[in-house]
């Protein structure tokens, strides 16, 4: 009963979003779920224990035992819940350390399970970051990344969730971006931008589509969604692309004094 209410509580304040980064409560889960053999138990108390060392930003335990985890759901066919959680997190920690072979192979297999579980939702999110990740390998990937995220696109639509299909429109317009196609990048950066639902992707979006109306000719409306990035009070990475794509407008236009003013802002 105490290791049972241990991993419960763990568990709710994981579904409700509250940081944790003391294992002491945990540890009694797994200690005796360990000791008893019991799989889903196991499954469930190593994932706890892995959320908190993410919330700690301690990324390699956190790994480590996800994998724990996602080893003692092999003997749990009807406990896809779980393997999907799994795989969602490992994912994104193998994508934010650039680790791209074992987080494209998560993904496939997040793919995989999805579609046996006729999880819609899941099924799209795994495979437009799988074609995101095949866009950062380079050119030679893009026909599967198209491949993907068209699919993840074709499935999308059908039931036209805006949080599904955003990541999807940013997805497609980076790739028609690099491959390039204009038009394409436009009408996706559109999208994505119509799409937006969180605040947090706000200033993403509107380089996509500045850059989109630039590459396609239209400064003024570049410009328009360019600036909107220069109020950000943080993002420096993308107040510098913006500024970037800022001073190649007038310095295209022979506005030398304009290009000159926008290169030492970025520079700053």
């Amino acid at each position: 009963d105490i290791a049972y209410h241990a991993l419960l509580l763990t568990q709710a304040r994981d579904k409700n979003y509250i940081t944790q980064t003391d294992d002491s409560l945990i540890r009694i889960a797994v200690q005796y779920y360990d000791a008893h053999k019991h799989d889903e138990m196991q499954a469930r108390a190593y994932y706890c224990w892995g959320s908190i060392y993410r919330d700690k930003h301690d990324d390699s335990q956190a790994i480590s035992k996800f994998n724990i985890a996602l080893s003692h759901t092999k003997n749990l066919p009807k406990h896809a819940d779980i393997r999907s959680i799994l795989y969602s997190n490992l994912g994104y920690l193998y994508y934010i350390h650039d680790i791209k072979p074992e987080a494209i192979e998560t993904y496939r297999e997040a793919e995989l399970l999805a579609e046996s579980e006729k999880d819609t939702i899941s099924l799209c999110y795994a495979l437009s970051q799988q074609g995101m990740l095949l866009i950062e390998e380079g050119e030679q990937h893009y026909p599967k990344a198209k491949e993907l995220l068209l699919k993840a696109l074709s499935i999308g639509e059908t039931f036209s969730d805006s949080t599904v299909l955003g990541p999807i429109y940013h997805s497609l317009g980076t790739l028609y971006k690099h491959i390039p196609n204009p038009q394409q990048a436009l009408q996706y950066a559109r999208l994505n931008y119509i799409n937006l639902n969180d605040s947090l992707f706000a200033y993403r979006a509107f380089l996509q589509l500045g850059y989109a109306y630039y590459i396609n000719q239209q400064y003024d409306s570049a410009k328009t969604f360019l600036q909107k990035i220069l109020k950000a009070e943080k993002y420096y990475d993308t107040k510098a692309d913006a500024y970037l794509l800022l001073a190649e407008i007038p310095r295209l236009k022979g506005d030398i004094q304009t290009f000159a003013h926008m290169e030492r802002n970025r520079a700053t």
